[in-house]
């Protein structure tokens, strides 16, 4: 990498050279707003959930986990696989 700042390259020739040491992943990339999108609905509607069913002496806190904690493994490859199919559909009957 010192040899490009002593150069006459330009710095674009760096930035490519630190692209192919560390290749990036586009399917890590595209699951990343499944992921993050099944775990903030899952963990909304399970703490949602539980509220609505739990009574106050109930232990709310730890109901929560295990249930968040159970069902965000289901949703995000759930969601993962139906997003592109979606996203065809929403594009097709769009005008």
């Amino acid at each position: 990498m010192h040899q490009y700042l002593y150069s006459d390259q330009p710095q674009q020739s760096a930035a490519m050279h630190r692209r192919k040491l560390l290749p990036r992943s586009r399917s890590l990339a595209s699951m990343l707003p499944s992921f993050v999108l099944s775990g903030v609905v899952t963990c909304l509607m399970t703490a949602l959930m539980c509220f609505m069913w739990l009574t106050p002496e109930g232990h709310f806190l730890r109901t929560w986990m295990e249930s968040w904690l159970t069902l965000w493994p289901i949703a995000f490859p759930v969601m993962y696989l139906l997003s592109t199919p979606l996203r065809k559909l929403a594009a097709h009957i769009s005008p």
